[in-house]
């Protein structure tokens, strides 16, 4: 199968980076609120931008709605891609 369906079902749901620049706003509660968003955590800072692991329900798509509501709020949306295991981690994560 492909590293991408692999991963789909490891995981059970989607899951996206996200880097948003919100001027020293905390932008979880707004990431939260966009439907089909399950979980939010952390995932460090980046050059002093914080960036985010945004989790959502399977087969639902909210990159579209992520964008709309960073944009919507005068935020800078810097990264925005799927996260990927390796074929490593998906290999340790089943055997």
């Amino acid at each position: 199968d492909t590293p991408d369906n692999l991963t789909a079902r490891l995981k059970g749901n989607e899951a996206l980076y996200v880097q948003v620049d919100a001027a020293g706003a905390d932008p979880v509660p707004a990431l939260t609120a966009v439907a089909g968003v399950t979980r939010v955590t952390k995932d460090g800072d980046h050059a002093g931008i914080p960036a985010f692991e945004v989790e959502s329900e399977r087969g639902h798509d909210v990159r579209r709605e992520l964008a709309k509501t960073i944009v919507g709020q005068g935020w800078g949306l810097l990264e925005l891609r799927p996260v990927r295991m390796s074929l490593e981690e998906i290999f340790l994560s089943y055997y």
